[in-house]
């Protein structure tokens, strides 16, 4: 199990006056290391509808005409029924998601982590010999 970071000493950056749905989906995204950590909402926006699911866009790509031919490149597909999802469509979702990717990162961290501690030892061994 991950140890919980202390909360208070996160800086969020909400989105308090943006409304959720009306094609509005969210993904919460972890910046900065130890002291200078914080967690931003990402604001995706409907640019297509399929029949089980739908194509996001970045909001900031709305006003980038540049990338405008090549929206394609960083459009993500969300389909409805599955359980993980490159976006969601609230705030609550988001965050969740975001824990459980913090979740599963800290576990692989923590294998890789004693395969080292393990690879070390072994070398020590080693080289008392």
């Amino acid at each position: 199990m991950l140890v919980p970071f202390e909360i208070e000493k996160v800086e969020l950056h909400d989105r308090p006056n943006d409304a959720e749905g009306d094609g509005v989906f969210w993904r919460a995204v972890r910046f900065g290391y130890e002291d200078d950590l914080s967690i931003h909402l990402e604001r995706w926006v409907l640019a297509k509808k399929t029949p089980k699911g739908c194509w996001v866009l970045p909001e900031w790509l709305e006003g980038a005409e540049k990338y405008r031919d090549d929206w394609r490149t960083f459009a993500k597909l969300v389909i409805f029924d599955s359980r993980r999802k490159h976006v969601y469509p609230t705030k609550d979702e988001a965050f969740d998601d975001l824990k459980r990717r913090n979740i599963w990162w800290g576990r692989f961290l923590r294998r890789d982590l004693d395969r080292c501690e393990r690879i070390n030892r072994i070398l020590e061994e080693r080289g008392k010999q």
